[in-house]
């Protein structure tokens, strides 16, 4: 537990210093997430589809780096936001077309079969959405513009409190679910995914995500209608995020991606709830709250 703890706090201030740098250092971090985390997934299914199995492998790998582009890409459109923000706004509802392709394809884990199926041979496509489109939100959410000065820190750009605001309502959904879920939970709430998770932790990190919601609204003067919904939209999509990333392990037989963090594992094993629940951040705040 202490190194879990350990672990969490240097990855927390990691994650502040890259969110409040700027927007470039973000891109900076953003694409070496990405690659680790791009680099995680080719290994664990190139492992289980060996190359000389099958011809795909390579382009399979290849699709899969791809992904790296794509927070550069999205960094460059807002770099040039005027004439990209068509373009902008596009690829942000694909984004959220996507979170909800992906979430739909967890029926297939519940009913105890692979959450991929045969899209496991054409990984290299999934690599590539799944992790490179849904990591380049985070420069999406990082880039919207403006300033805020929250005393006693000094001014910095709003889509950086942004970011943390989302962050903490996603650790705060699962924090409150790991301890509720704990200590009352008895109901499952996925048992062939993650049998450990029950409704009981569920809504005990629905709770605390709309809690937290609505805290971090007040503390950075949004509307608590919108510090609700952001609460609820972490409290519903993480979840999900975080048993998709589990369908995954689950059907490659891995108990984790990596271990770069110890005590939490790889990259997608801590990021998996927030790249479900960035996207739609993203989407209500910039269509529907217009911040």
């Amino acid at each position: 537990m202490a190194t879990r703890i350990i672990s969490g706090l240097i990855g927390v201030g990691v994650f502040l210093a890259v969110c409040f740098c700027g927007l470039l250092p973000s891109l900076i971090g953003v694409t070496v997430l990405t690659g680790l985390a791009i680099r995680e997934f080719n290994r664990a299914y190139s492992a289980e589809i060996p190359a000389e199995s099958s011809n795909y492998v390579p382009v399979n790998a290849l699709l899969t780096w791809v992904g790296l582009l794509l927070p550069m890409l999205v960094y460059n459109a807002l770099q040039n936001q005027v004439k990209q923000s068509e373009r902008i706004e596009q690829f942000s509802l694909l984004l959220g077309v996507l979170v909800l392709v992906l979430a739909f394809r967890l029926r297939r884990a519940f009913r105890n079969e692979g959450v991929l199926g045969r899209l496991r041979k054409s990984f290299g496509i999934v690599g590539m959405a799944y992790v490179g489109m849904l990591f380049s939100s985070f420069i999406l959410l990082r880039g919207i513009s403006g300033h805020l000065t929250l005393r006693p820190f000094p001014e910095f750009d709003k889509g950086a409190w942004l970011m943390l605001f989302t962050a903490a309502s996603v650790w705060s959904t699962d924090t409150f679910a790991y301890f509720i879920g704990k200590r009352f939970g008895k109901t499952p709430f996925a048992p062939t995914v993650s049998p450990a998770k029950t409704w009981e932790g569920f809504l005990g990190g629905f709770i605390g995500a709309v809690i937290v919601g609505l805290l971090c609204a007040q503390g950075i003067g949004v509307s608590l209608k919108h510090g609700a919904v952001v609460g609820l939209i972490a409290g519903t999509f993480g979840p999900l995020g975080d048993l998709f990333e589990s369908a995954l392990k689950r059907e490659l037989s891995i108990k984790d991606f990596g271990g770069i963090m110890p005590g939490h594992g790889g990259i997608l094993d801590r990021f998996d709830s927030l790249l479900f629940v960035t996207p739609l951040i993203y989407l209500y705040l910039h269509f529907i709250a217009k911040i």
